[in-house]
């Protein structure tokens, strides 16, 4: 995997456990889920990758909103300014590099060299695109006027150039109906909070996957995507258990 693909995996791993941690209750578990986060965001910011840190600061906003009270707003007050005072030099650098070439230089060449190359491809097939990973016999690439890249760089494009406009509104209303399944669990009161704290952190690592989409990864399943689809998994065993007591429970009234 390359650092941006570790970064967000770390990324959403780190949102999860962030959430689990200042939902549950029990001091064990709070401990190992704090000690956790730190590991996570120590191995997330020895990626160097922007769009892992990017990512990360979205989960953060979305926690301080969500939890907007003083003791919390406090603790960001306090612990904000300090986390940027002690950050390394370098990771100042990596965020910055390429900011006086403009968008070029901060896309590390993806404007230039990816995406506009890779425009003419939207337009030859728009509905529903040339098939999977077809960026490997696009014609800038197969005339070297491009990266050699196996992927376009943007989830978003990569899905409009290999499914079309068709496929892509499927794969984004996918992820849609899936954040709004983790968010349903995330408020339901018949879950341990920790479970509840589980599947909220999962619903925030979605939203900060799919902004940081616009420059990596992709749309359909790719290993940084793997704790986002351990919570998905879960979603549907929840769901499916419940379905299934359901069933049960009118079959025994049936019976009664």
């Amino acid at each position: 995997m390359h650092a941006n693909d570790l970064g967000r995996l770390y990324a959403t791993a780190f949102g999860i456990v962030l959430f689990a941690w200042d939902t549950t209750k029990k001091p064990l578990l709070k401990t190992m889920l704090f000690f956790t986060i730190g590991i996570v965001c120590a191995a997330l910011f020895l990626t160097f990758s922007r769009a892992a840190i990017i990512s990360l600061v979205i989960i953060g906003a979305i926690y301080l909103m969500s939890r907007r009270n003083v003791k919390t707003l406090l603790a960001a007050f306090v612990g904000i300014p300090i986390a940027l005072v002690l950050m390394p030099g370098a990771i100042w650098y990596r965020l910055g590099m390429g900011v006086e070439e403009g968008a070029t230089g901060m896309s590390a060449g993806r404007v230039s060299d990816i995406w506009e190359p890779l425009l003419p491809q939207l337009v030859d097939k728009p509905f529903f695109g040339h098939g999977l990973q077809s960026v490997l016999w696009a014609p800038a690439m197969r005339m070297g006027e491009m990266f050699e890249v196996t992927h376009p760089h943007s989830a978003y494009l990569g899905a409009l150039i290999d499914f079309g406009v068709v496929g892509a509104l499927l794969l984004i209303a996918f992820w849609f109906t899936v954040w709004k399944g983790l968010r349903r669990l995330a408020k339901d009161p018949e879950l341990a909070p920790h479970q509840r704290g589980f599947f909220e952190g999962a619903a925030a690592s979605l939203i900060a996957f799919m902004a940081a989409g616009f420059v990596g990864s992709s749309l359909t399943p790719v290993p940084e995507q793997a704790f986002l689809w351990l919570a998905i998994g879960m979603m549907f065993g929840v769901q499916a258990k419940r379905l299934l007591a359901s069933d049960l429970a009118r079959r025994m009234g049936r019976k009664a």
